[in-house]
């Protein structure tokens, strides 16, 4: 951002500096301080733990530990076998399916129908020379992937 063409760029990036090097003078300055000037108010805040003892699960996975990654490395080869065997795709790619969904139905009409177009807009130096337009325009026009072009000289 502090490179950009705009003036607003720089300000944002000397902004967003500033602000980074502030947070970290905070946290490696006034923190440690801070910590030690509560830190028995601190401790004297100590409550229980309401975290209930469960030994079971820790027992349980380490009982497990060589089990367990068998079992989830069937499980996605067998959903990975049957995801293939799924002939319903739902997606707009250029997949041809044996079975389509409603969307992809009307997608497939309206393409029948109907050109799909992309319209983009060139922006360029200001000139007053219609003529350096013109002859971009003409050029542009003259590529068979471009429909038509408008611009100030040829409107």
């Amino acid at each position: 951002m502090l490179f950009m063409q705009f003036r607003i760029g720089s300000d944002m990036a000397i902004c967003l500096i500033k602000s980074i090097l502030f947070a970290m003078l905070s946290v490696f300055v006034v923190m440690p301080g801070l910590l030690m000037l509560f830190g028995p108010y601190m401790d004297k805040t100590k409550h229980r733990n309401f975290v209930p003892e469960i030994p079971f699960v820790g027992r349980f996975a380490w009982h497990t530990r060589k089990v367990i990654p068998v079992i989830f490395l069937v499980v996605i080869l067998i959903g990975y076998h049957f995801s293939n065997l799924c002939p319903y795709a739902y997606g707009y790619d250029v997949i041809k399916v044996p079975k389509m969904n409603e969307s992809l139905i009307a997608d497939q009409m309206i393409e029948e129908n109907f050109t799909k177009s992309n319209l983009v807009a060139l922006v360029y130096p200001k000139n007053d020379d219609y003529s350096i337009e013109k002859k971009m325009l003409e050029e542009l026009e003259s590529c068979d992937e471009i429909d038509s072009t408008k611009g100030l000289s040829n409107i």
